[in-house]
């Protein structure tokens, strides 16, 4: 899991959002905690959001953006659970709400991490950009590299995709510096 260190705790790193439930601070009225509500950016179609049930617990209902997921296999028992939440996901925030815990659960009984999304290629016709307006970026980077820019490099990522990854120019301006 993201975020997990050796000893099952959290250590931070590629985690994008790290929460633990339940959570206090809100006053509840009933048998289940209102309110545990977290969010994590991202873009549709991708994610995994992973839960590490440091205590069992005999109820719990999650949701992604509204809908419910399914909670079996994590109740009753401690362990690692990943929930696919691809179908889910849109561009932008998402929100994850926990609730229908027991009033008794202990505190910080499971661990949420999100990490963070990814860029996958695509093409600009997928997210919908013009070719011609690409067209024309391209035709003003070429016009600065004719008057003596020497290089530069161009790349669009639209609703997580890398639609368009261009160097022109001097190639050896591109390579990568080291570091002492």
């Amino acid at each position: 899991m993201p975020g997990i260190n050796a000893s099952g705790n959290f250590a931070g790193g590629q985690d994008q959002n790290a929460v633990y439930f339940p959570r206090w601070g809100s006053g509840t009225t009933s048998y289940c905690y209102n309110n545990s509500i977290t969010w994590f950016e991202g873009f549709a179609g991708q994610g995994t959001v992973y839960f590490q049930m440091r205590r069992a617990v005999p109820s719990m209902r999650i949701f992604i953006n509204g809908v419910e997921v399914d909670t079996s296999a994590m109740l009753n028992t401690t362990g690692m659970f990943a929930i696919d939440a691809s179908q889910y996901t849109v561009n932008g925030r998402n929100s994850v709400q926990v609730t229908d815990m027991p009033i008794a659960t202990a505190r910080l009984s499971a661990l949420m991490v999100v990490t963070n999304p990814q860029v996958v290629e695509g093409t600009p016709s997928e997210v919908g950009l013009d070719t011609k307006a690409l067209d024309m970026i391209d035709s003003m980077i070429q016009k600065d590299i004719d008057y003596g820019f020497t290089s530069a490099q161009l790349a669009v990522v639209k609703d997580g995709k890398l639609v368009v990854l261009q160097r022109l120019g001097y190639g050896e301006c591109l390579q990568p510096r080291r570091h002492p």
